[in-house]
């Protein structure tokens, strides 16, 4: 799950690609990414995303595709792991979670049980694709409405493409 996010914004940068959403609706966004340290691009690359989902849940008027992030660490790290994901997702997470608790008390069933202990969640593929689309679209619909978003979503992509020529740099 921790890549989830990545992945949605990967997806949503072709569409918005695709859909030329950058020149159709975007004021300049000019970055110096060049002259910012690793760790600062980072906490910019943060920034940015917090930035991107506070105004996109502010636009978006249905909570289940509204995007949240949480900070976690592991018992065996110090290192905190940001996760982000719509409450579509977090939802099905949770009540698999709880399944997987009811069943290791109670009678939960196997198959709730064997779902849950390997990190199955309450939607079926093909409904966690379908809601996925219906999340992308909602967001390059919205970017394509809003210049804050389009131009949130604008300097997500050039901070995180500096930050992944970085790292192909450094292979």
């Amino acid at each position: 799950m921790k890549h989830y996010i990545l992945l949605l914004i990967v997806l949503i940068s072709f569409m918005l690609t695709d859909q030329q959403l950058y020149a159709q609706n975007s004021e300049a966004v000019i970055l110096d990414t060049d002259s910012m340290s690793n760790s600062k691009l980072r906490r910019e690359i943060r920034r940015a995303q917090s930035a991107m989902y506070d105004i996109y849940n502010d636009l978006n008027d249905d909570d289940e595709y509204d995007i949240n992030c949480t900070e976690t660490r592991s018992a065996q790290s110090l290192i905190r792991e940001r996760t982000c994901m719509p409450n579509f997702m977090s939802t099905s997470l949770s009540e698999s979670a709880r399944d997987f608790v009811a069943g290791q008390i109670g009678d939960g069933g196997v198959d709730s049980v064997a779902n849950s202990a390997t990190g199955g969640s309450h939607l079926s593929q093909s409904e966690t694709s379908e809601k996925n689309q219906i999340l992308a679209e909602k967001m390059v619909a919205l970017g394509n409405a809003n210049t804050e978003l389009n131009n949130a979503f604008t300097t997500l992509k050039i901070l995180n493409d500096a930050f992944q020529a970085r790292i192909a740099a450094e292979d």
